[in-house]
């Protein structure tokens, strides 16, 4: 039996545009820190850069369970309303870490040859491509594509009489 997407075409899109994100955020942000150790210790550096880290790493694993659970109905269908709310929790994350690395190339010294410029440049457009996967993921997680439209409004259910134009009723118990 062959596995079923569950999600929108372009959800899966956005999962592998997700992925690929994360790479380019994970070299970013691994060189940063590498190049933050070489100038300062090891205790400074990894407080400077612990947040960005525990991002990543939330949004790896939000990636795999997300991934792994699009080709299963029963699991995707139930934990849909989880995806949407980590999510966007994930998405805050990744742009707080994108800010971080985007103050940090914009207060930085410019130099034509700091290969450490290039390491934050890098992170931060990693964390910027995240939060465009996610920020798209979040609207096909919260739209329902594969569900009929409703049949009809509560304000245009049959046997409520003269509605008017606009299908809109109002009902009084005042004498008229």
């Amino acid at each position: 039996m062959a596995a079923k997407l569950q999600i929108h075409a372009v959800g899966l899109v956005l999962i592998i545009l997700g992925f690929l994100s994360w790479i380019v955020a994970l070299g970013g942000c691994g060189a940063a820190s590498y190049n933050c150790q070489r100038s300062s210790s090891y205790e400074l550096c990894a407080k400077e850069y612990q947040w960005e880290w525990w991002t990543l790493f939330f949004e790896l694993a939000l990636l795999l369970a997300l991934f792994v659970t699009v080709f299963l109905e029963r699991a995707f269908q139930r934990g849909r309303a989880v995806f949407l709310s980590f999510f966007n929790l994930a998405t805050l994350c990744v742009l707080l870490s994108a800010h971080n690395f985007i103050t940090d190339v914009s207060i930085g010294p410019v130099n034509v040859r700091d290969l450490g410029q290039d390491a934050v440049n890098a992170a931060a457009a990693g964390y910027v491509l995240l939060g465009i996967a996610n920020f798209g993921l979040l609207i096909v997680l919260g739209r329902d594509f594969g569900a009929p439209p409703p049949a009809a409004p509560a304000y245009e259910q049959p046997g409520m009489g003269g509605l008017g134009p606009h299908g809109i009723g109002f009902q009084s118990s005042a004498p008229v």
